[in-house]
């Protein structure tokens, strides 16, 4: 995140809450994070509109912002993808996922990247059958 622009933004699950998430948005040039709390079947940034999925909500405050209790106003502008690298910056990293494994006990680095791919909607730019042609 500290590599993306002002109302840059992702979603991950929250490391010291399993179950609920965390919006990081960047913000005045810093990172700020948001509690996403899961209850009832619903989400929400505790007070306000809740919504069926999580999806609902980033599409909510990508038109309406949040405003922080400091008086800061937080915009959803563009989603942060951590995935996407060329290939110059490949080594980089594979460095910096190893740094993070190393540093922390819970899932981290290689393995929250391999996660967070897994639950991707699978997208083809053609179908099958278009690819199993002669």
């Amino acid at each position: 995140m500290d590599k993306g622009k002002n109302g840059s933004f992702l979603v991950r699950e929250s490391q010291s809450k399993p179950g609920d998430f965390v919006l990081s948005v960047r913000t005045d040039d810093k990172v700020t994070h948001v509690m996403i709390r899961y209850q009832d079947g619903k989400y929400d940034v505790g007070g306000g509109e809740k919504f069926d999925s999580l999806t609902d909500l980033v599409e909510h405050y990508k038109k309406n912002p949040m405003v922080e209790t400091t008086g800061t106003v937080v915009h959803l502008k563009m989603p942060f993808n951590a995935t996407r690298i060329t290939a110059s910056t490949i080594e980089c990293r594979v460095q910096q996922l190893a740094k993070e494994n190393s540093q922390s006990s819970g899932k981290a680095g290689f393995w929250e990247e391999f996660e967070y791919l897994q639950q991707q909607e699978c997208k083809h730019l053609y179908s099958r059958k278009e690819g199993q042609k002669p």
